[in-house]
């Protein structure tokens, strides 16, 4: 596997290719980030290469806040403010997503 491909793929596939290298464990509890140092250790692809997950602490709160008080309205009976709830939540991961994106592309055409 070369760097792109590592990149690209998702955490469950990343776990996939993780349980292939020879003792490595700990492999459920790993995140993207961790899966993705790994493999670049065991492929031979330098860790200077690895990216780096976004995570802006703010918007991380406020996905948390968010999902909080869509539980709350969906407790009390407000199916209308849940779904406006549930677009901000939808919208801030797409956020996030977009970002490691542009970072992957970013570290992608350096290398």
């Amino acid at each position: 596997m070369n760097k792109l491909e590592i990149l690209k793929l998702p955490v469950p596939k990343l776990r996939d290719e993780a349980h292939k290298v020879p003792g490595l464990s700990g492999i459920s509890g790993m995140n993207k980030e961790q899966l993705t140092r790994a493999l670049f250790e065991h492929y031979g692809i330098p860790l200077e290469e690895a990216v780096e997950i976004y995570k802006d602490p703010a918007i991380k709160a406020g996905i948390r806040a968010a999902k909080k008080a869509r539980a709350e309205a969906l407790a009390a009976g407000d199916r209308k403010k849940a779904k406006i709830l549930q677009g901000k939540v939808r919208g801030l991961k797409r956020t996030t997503r977009q970002w490691t994106k542009a970072k992957v592309r970013a570290k992608a055409k350096k290398g």
